[in-house]
């Protein structure tokens, strides 16, 4: 990423005063679950539509492990 297309274009992301604090990582809603998502096509890949989005089921277990690792990892009180 940068400014790789425009010369002098500086390279945009979250500075360490913009990043989300832990504890706003922490309480972010949890992943779709498959089981309560519909079925959008039976083909390959198979489709879910889950809160209005459409997601494969590769993509729903990505984000099911980000979120077990992301508890995981998290500071206990």
């Amino acid at each position: 990423m940068g400014g790789a297309c425009c010369p002098g274009a500086a390279a945009q992301g979250p500075t360490s005063s913009q990043a989300d604090p832990p504890s706003k990582v922490a309480k972010a809603d949890p992943p779709p679950d498959v089981t309560k998502c519909a079925i959008v096509t039976v083909s390959t890949p198979m489709l879910y539509a889950c809160n209005g989005k459409t997601y494969t089921a590769y993509k729903l277990q990505q984000l099911r492990e980000a979120a077990e690792a992301a508890r995981a990892t998290q500071v206990r009180p």
